[in-house]
């Protein structure tokens, strides 16, 4: 099971399918517990948000390295569905048509 603990609450995600992608790219927006990369699907061009909780290793790691309302990347992550409900509570100005919930990542950088 992972966790990840916020301000409102924790979100379990029991037997939930996780996935590898090479990298995130896009604008960081962050909340007073949580932080979002919001980046546009490529299929789609819809915006989708990669959340983590600053308490996180990649939100201290972010946190090091990018500034809110800047590109910032995150390379090699492993990310899992997160739920409209429990990204919304989390009070991002943004509302993405999707979110994803970024359990990991091997490097982070401010973006070029």
């Amino acid at each position: 099971m992972l966790w990840t603990v916020g301000l409102l609450g924790c979100y379990t995600l029991a037997h939930a399918q996780t996935w590898r992608e090479d990298e995130v790219k896009g604008v960081l927006e962050k909340t007073a517990t949580h932080a979002a990369i919001m980046t546009s699907s490529p299929e789609s061009g819809d915006l989708v948000g990669h959340v983590f909780a600053h308490d996180s290793v990649v939100g201290r790691a972010v946190a090091k390295s990018c500034q809110p309302s800047q590109v910032c990347e995150l390379r090699v992550v492993e990310l899992a569905h997160m739920s409209h409900t429990e990204a919304n509570a989390l009070g991002f100005k943004d509302h993405p048509s999707a979110w994803l919930l970024v359990t990991s990542a091997k490097s982070v950088q401010r973006g070029r």
